[in-house]
């Protein structure tokens, strides 16, 4: 007898594993089955975005220019700061904003994607997650432009990235990882539950202010910056400022708990994913 709990909660563990890989296995093969679909969804629906207005693509430009600026001033003439350790203060805060954009942007577009496709769901047989994956693309799209900014800004000020940049590629994933676990996690729960696009939009104003965004990492008390850096957002902000400007970096075991949980992140979306797809067409 008492060797049986064990050996229930392994096998338990096992069943979860497997169920995980099964998971992400037929999440991936449906949407790589549908990958035309979604390309061409995707290319559609940043062209509706622009095709009316007079300026065209112009303004995936203008949109965060204007953005970029408000802040810009608010930290620049009203809080004084013209510029963090020796970086320009617009640079920086372009930094952050760009990515803060990338998540925030393709979450908030992705959030309510599943119910807003039901008369096909309800028609075609389709995996819901091919519509994650369509506004996720097409989210993606408009990246380019953010980090032109970037680009653009950094240039003006003549500020030319260290050899730490080469480990950009591993930040922007890990961002562009967390915005795909927390799309789909929203998109699922979105189906049973219609708040969460109102504490979403609330939760993207508490993200953009309870990380080193507009602000930079130096900039938190000493005393609470420990404490500051177990927000899983706020290290891999940071994380992105090191890497690009020569911020302060967070500690190994910070970073460590954000890569943890972010992947965490990642598998629990496509369990619950997995365990709700059979119910979507009974709710939406």
């Amino acid at each position: 007898m008492s060797g049986g709990a064990p050996a229930k909660a392994v096998m338990s563990q096992a069943n979860v594993t497997s169920r995980l890989w099964r998971g992400l296995g037929s999440h991936s093969a449906a949407i790589w089955q549908r990958r035309d679909f979604v390309r061409d969804q995707a290319r559609s629906q940043r062209y509706v975005r622009i095709v009316d207005r007079t300026l065209g693509s112009i303004w995936f430009f203008l949109a965060p220019l204007a953005e970029l600026m408000v802040y810009f001033l608010l930290v620049a003439v009203i809080f004084q700061r013209q510029e963090f350790y020796g970086v320009p203060a617009f640079v920086a805060i372009a930094l952050g904003l760009a990515h803060y954009w990338i998540f925030q942007r393709i979450f908030s577009r992705t959030v309510s994607v599943i119910v807003d496709n039901r008369s096909i769901l309800l028609q075609i047989k389709i995996e819901p997650i091919v519509f994650v994956a369509i506004s996720f693309l097409a989210g993606l799209g408009e990246v380019k432009y953010y980090i032109m900014i970037v680009a653009f800004s950094m240039a003006a000020y003549g500020i030319i990235p260290g050899w730490n940049a080469l480990l950009y590629p591993l930040a922007l994933g890990l961002i562009l990882v967390a915005t795909w676990a927390f799309s789909l996690l929203a998109a699922t729960a979105y189906v049973f539950f219609r708040d969460i696009k109102e504490l979403s939009a609330i939760a993207m104003r508490l993200l953009l202010y309870s990380c080193p965004i507009i602000y930079a990492l130096q900039l938190v008390p000493e005393a609470y910056r420990d404490l500051y850096l177990f927000n899983p957002f706020a290290t891999l902000f940071a994380m992105m400022s090191s890497v690009v400007l020569g911020f302060e970096a967070p500690e190994t075991r910070h970073i460590i708990v954000c890569v943890a949980f972010i992947f965490a992140a990642l598998v629990a979306a496509h369990l619950y994913y997995e365990r709700t797809k059979r119910l979507f067409t009974k709710v939406i």
